[in-house]
């Protein structure tokens, strides 16, 4: 008697956890489980404006002038900021964009501090700037330049352009 007993409350248990796994829910409709399908790609120079783009603004633009032995000199400032802007809806796994940043003027001669000189008019600066997982950020720099005496109060800032110079890690697609 105890046998069967125990067989009973064990078939019991059995058909009270087959149903309880059943995966209906209060209102006895199955539960349906979406997996996203992602799609791994490496991120290189040459596919990298198809998911990002690159963007350069300059702002707190500031001239002091200054007198010396009647030459005037002329010493711009402005902030620079690059801008990672994600293009897709993607995101990015351990990635890095190299950058080139250079800035060219026509007839005003600019000496950006701390940036190679490429010619009289232009200078660059090269940089590898961490893509997050988001894809998108930013990094500012700090832009003082120096020129050749003026002879009047006008100048206006060299502009700035940004070439990819190579990138690395995974684009992660949906």
């Amino acid at each position: 008697m105890k046998k069967i007993l125990i067989c009973l409350m064990a078939a019991l248990l059995l058909v009270g956890s087959l149903v309880g796994c059943s995966g209906n829910d209060e209102t006895g409709e199955k539960e349906e489980t979406i997996k996203e399908e992602t799609t791994k790609i490496p991120l290189t120079q040459e596919n990298f404006s198809e998911y990002l783009t690159i963007e350069c603004e300059i702002s707190d633009e500031n001239i002091e002038e200054t007198t010396l032995l009647g030459h005037t000199y002329l010493k711009p400032s402005a902030t620079l900021t690059v801008n990672l802007i994600k293009r897709k809806d993607c995101s990015f796994e351990d990635a890095s964009v190299t950058v080139e940043l250079e800035t060219w003027a026509s007839g005003v001669v600019y000496k950006v501090e701390d940036w190679e000189e490429v010619s009289i008019m232009s200078q660059k600066k090269v940089e590898r700037i961490i893509i997050p997982f988001d894809g998108t950020t930013s990094k500012t720099y700090k832009l003082t330049f120096e020129t050749r005496p003026q002879l009047s109060g006008s100048v206006s800032f060299p502009q700035i352009r940004a070439y990819t110079k190579s990138a690395s890690g995974y684009v992660i697609v949906k």
